[in-house]
């Protein structure tokens, strides 16, 4: 699956959940754990960090924390408002360097 195809499957799974509760075992823990490994698997294929946009590491990282209340406010889940704000600074997806890459 191309890197391009998971950030999209990420976003729209996120976007269609609502849920506003902490659960480990939740849809929201489920795709921030597969966006930890997805980062894991890009740093080993990616070592120096030549092949990917840094915008597509920014997302994943905003993702794979998804599931954790904010720091600031330990009683404040992320929600679809930060979601979309996230995924807008993508910008133009076709367009970031290493979006097509097979993982």
């Amino acid at each position: 699956m191309k890197i391009k195809q998971m950030l999209i499957y990420f976003y729209q799974v996120l976007k269609d959940d609502n849920n506003q509760i902490y659960d480990i075992n939740g849809i929201r823990s489920k795709i921030s754990s597969n966006a930890e490994k997805l980062l894991n698997v890009i740093d080993e294929k990616d070592q120096q960090s030549e092949c990917i946009d840094e915008k597509i590491f920014s997302f994943l990282n905003f993702i794979s924390g998804y599931d954790t209340p904010r720091y600031e406010d330990n009683t404040y889940l992320y929600n679809n408002i930060d979601l979309e704000r996230e995924y807008d600074m993508l910008g133009n997806i076709d367009l970031l360097k290493g979006i097509n890459l097979e993982i």
